[in-house]
């Protein structure tokens, strides 16, 4: 996504339609999958309002959608760097820090919606929080370009994709953002995500981070429309394993001016994505469940070993003995003993290089959560 005039006149720039007015659609499949793609939004929201451990898993499911949605643009951060706090001096470590907490921002900013959300003076200020601390950035990011860009490629004319010409991205993006608000056409909430997403990728409005950006709104959308509550689709997981398929239904909808394809990809995706999760929660109860009845039967006085592991499941994953210690109450030596009986059932194992005052993760709980990432 380079600026470039030295090709004038020797390329053409790909024109979008304008996107906001109704629609109607030939292939009856996206409709199956539309249901689908209600029905496993529905269970998963419903899933999620009655688990204890629901602001946790938001907030480990942030962190993946990070790291994905990064990666997805080439900027690679490892789990252990967000977990261990690694600093952020290395750039693709403070992007994907800046696109977790640009997400948690915006996400929990419930009383910024509506027109004022999706407007492009905030959504260039989303654009804006995305480099943040970035020292190698274009002085454009986070305002919408002036100049014409190109994705792909080392230059205009060996690029795969060269975006709308800068004078017509204000207007495509009020069309953009004037479709997201208009609700007298009655066109289902996830197929407006998808059309949504799709002209902004193809508007690319910024010199940078526009994937990101693109991939963030979603989150606020499915949250807007009463589809998803929490954070805890993470699309960008999926979409980092089929990247392929990604960029391949965008180009088709792109040079055959029918988003149908597109559309059924990107239900699809939710479909898988939300099954994913749906199973994961399940799997993390079980866990749970299991070490229940193991503390119950092998230690003697069970309370504050049980109390772990609920703070382990509801607040986090990684704990040190100082800290145990403070929320149980109870002495170094007392917390380091419960411990030292998780790490026994190889509920608890070491963590971090610090020797001083030693942390303990919960690997086998957040590995279930990054299973798809690695793991830590």
């Amino acid at each position: 996504m380079t600026k470039n005039n030295s090709y004038e006149n020797q390329y053409t720039a790909y024109i979008p339609d304008l996107i906001n007015h109704n629609y109607t659609f030939n292939d009856n499949r996206i409709f199956m999958l539309l249901e689908q793609g209600a029905s496993v939004l529905s269970e998963l929201n419903t899933i999620c309002q009655f688990m204890d451990f629901n602001n946790i898993l938001a907030n480990m499911y942030v962190h993946l959608e990070a790291l994905c949605s990064s990666e997805i643009e080439g900027t690679h951060a490892e789990i252990k760097d967000l977990f261990q706090h690694t600093k952020r001096d290395n750039e693709d470590v403070q992007k994907v820090w800046n696109l977790y907490d640009t997400t948690h921002y915006y996400f929990n900013n419930k009383e910024l919606t509506g027109a004022e959300l999706y407007c492009t003076k905030t959504i260039e200020k989303i654009n804006k929080d995305l480099f943040k601390k970035v020292t190698s950035i274009n002085h454009y990011t986070g305002k919408v370009r002036n100049f014409q860009n190109f994705v792909g490629g080392t230059n205009i004319l060996s690029a795969s994709f060269i975006p709308a010409p800068p004078e017509m991205v204000k207007k495509l993006m009020k069309d953009l953002n004037d479709f997201w608000l208009n609700d007298s056409y009655f066109i289902p909430k996830l197929i407006k995500i998808a059309i949504y997403h799709f002209q902004f990728e193809t508007i690319h409005p910024f010199v940078d981070g526009n994937g990101r950006t693109g991939r963030l709104l979603i989150s606020l959308q499915l949250r807007d429309s009463g589809l998803l509550d929490l954070p805890v689709l993470c699309l960008s997981d999926y979409w980092k394993k089929n990247k392929g398929q990604y960029y391949e239904a965008l180009t088709i909808a792109r040079y055959t001016r029918n988003l149908e394809h597109w559309i059924r990809f990107f239900i699809q995706s939710i479909i898988s994505t939300g099954n994913e999760r749906i199973e994961t929660i399940v799997k993390i109860i079980k866990l749970k469940n299991d070490y229940i009845e193991e503390i119950r039967s092998s230690i003697k006085s069970p309370y504050n070993h049980l109390r772990t592991l609920d703070y382990l499941i509801n607040e986090t994953p990684i704990i040190s003995v100082k800290e145990l210690a403070g929320y149980l109450g109870l002495t170094y030596q007392g917390a380091n003993k419960i411990i030292e009986n998780f790490v026994t059932m190889g509920l608890l194992v070491p963590f971090g290089e610090n020797k001083r005052n030693r942390s303990f993760i919960f690997e086998k709980y957040h590995n279930l959560v990054f299973n798809s990432y690695g793991e830590i």
